[in-house]
């Protein structure tokens, strides 16, 4: 509110999954100089002195908060396991420098920097054989620097010490209320267990997956063994967002893994895109089981997937200036994935004054064509915007990417200089 008592901006507090609340929070710009107030109050109007408030103010500053999206590891000695870390920033774009702090001789962590712009990494925790096999707590930390200031705040976890059920759809499982507010002892330390070698290790081809929206991609699984083990390893394919069981068919994104017996080198699972599949990029959590005698081994890998159309098209040039009357060549170029190899067809809107095709086809065998558009003379000065949809089948489906647009300027020429 201003010294008027007139209100400037309001919130309230916010509903998390599972029917929690969170704190409502807000950024005020100031405009100008002079009083402001804030006022905190039920919905109800109810009030009383059992309704206490704590209002944190603090002006806006670089910062960002870095979570590890596991709070407890297995690791066996001379391996890892992932590690996958988010970001949330506020006015920070810069690197984030990773670090273990105060960790026994023999862990790493590696990659340690997270890249400028970017919300996530994947990262691998790994332990040596020289690390004796035991329980540790390991503290993470993150540094950045905004100019002449250095950015440090501690990596943080979100542990599930008591989950409730949400739904069996995309949110099963959420915090209580109670959990929000887990003291620091709990939330900036890792749980790890060292554990004798495996008989056996698993590599992922690639840590980058696309798969074409109603169609399939592979995932290439590369595996070791040491002399003496034929065990039997199984995989099992979790997802953050769209990907779960196939046979929940409300999930638009399913996996396939084959078991891989002790004459196989590698395996090649398959992640599969049914009709109603977002485009969108999630992480994915492979989780590797095997016995060994009494023994039972688990390793985690993650790769992030990104799920595309099929193919896209680009405009070339994208804005256009033409003089009444004027002509020019306009470039369509269709940027297929390599498991599509089809024809698109491009319907443009119908423009006022501008002669273009009713239809664009790149055919099969050709990735671009070129076309004549062409302004009527008499068509006054100004803009047009020709948004152009392109369609084709994939794997039996209608696919229809993101539209693109053609600005086109229609300008008059400038009078030509006098001559003596």
């Amino acid at each position: 509110m201003d010294s008027t008592g007139r209100e400037i901006q309001r919130v309230d507090d916010v509903n998390l999954p599972g029917g929690a609340l969170d704190e409502g929070s807000l950024i005020f710009g100031v405009g100008q100089d002079g009083k402001y107030f804030v006022l905190v109050r039920e919905l109800t109007k109810a009030s009383g002195p059992d309704f206490a408030y704590r209002v944190t103010v603090q002006s806006v500053a670089p910062k960002f908060e870095v979570v590890a999206e596991a709070s407890a590891f297995t690791i066996p000695q001379n391996g890892y396991q992932s590690l996958p870390i988010t970001v949330t920033r506020s006015e920070y774009t810069g690197p984030i420098e990773l670090s273990l702090v105060g960790a026994p001789a023999g862990f790493k962590l590696e990659p340690a920097v997270i890249p400028e712009s970017e919300n996530g990494i994947l990262c691998k925790l790994s332990a040596t054989g020289e690390v004796p096999l035991g329980l540790y707590q390991l503290e993470l930390s993150g540094t950045g620097r905004a100019g002449e200031t250095v950015i440090t705040s501690p990596v943080v976890t979100h542990p599930l010490v008591d989950r409730q059920l949400v739904n069996v759809d995309l949110i099963k499982h959420a915090l209580r209320d109670n959990q929000r507010w887990l003291p620091p002892s709990v939330t900036d330390k890792l749980a790890v267990q060292i554990t004798p070698p495996t008989p056996f290790n698993v590599e992922l081809a690639s840590n980058n997956v696309t798969l074409p929206r109603y169609q399939q991609a592979n995932v290439l699984l590369q595996i070791s063994r040491s002399a003496g083990f034929e065990g039997e390893i199984s995989f099992l394919a979790t997802g953050t967002q769209q990907l779960g069981p196939e046979s929940q068919g409300r999930r638009q994104v399913f996996a396939r893994f084959p078991k891989a017996t002790s004459d196989m080198a590698a395996v090649t699972g398959t992640v599969h895109s049914r009709s109603q599949a977002n485009e969108g990029t999630e992480r994915v959590d492979i989780r590797v089981m095997a016995r060994q005698g009494t023994r039972s081994i688990q390793l985690e890998r993650s790769v992030m997937l990104a799920i595309k159309p099929a193919f896209e098209i680009e405009v070339e040039p994208a804005k256009l200036t033409l003089a009444p009357g004027g002509v020019a060549t306009v470039k369509f170029v269709a940027m297929r994935l390599p498991s599509f190899a089809g024809e698109v067809t491009i319907t443009p809107t119908t423009p006022l004054g501008v002669a273009i095709p009713e239809s664009i086809v790149i055919p099969a065998d050709k990735s671009s064509v070129e076309i004549e558009v062409k302004v009527e003379a008499t068509l006054k000065p100004g803009n047009q915007r020709i948004r152009f949809v392109a369609t084709a089948p994939v794997n039996g489906f209608q696919e229809e990417p993101r539209a693109k647009d053609l600005e086109i300027e229609i300008k008059e020429p400038a009078p030509a200089a006098a001559t003596k």
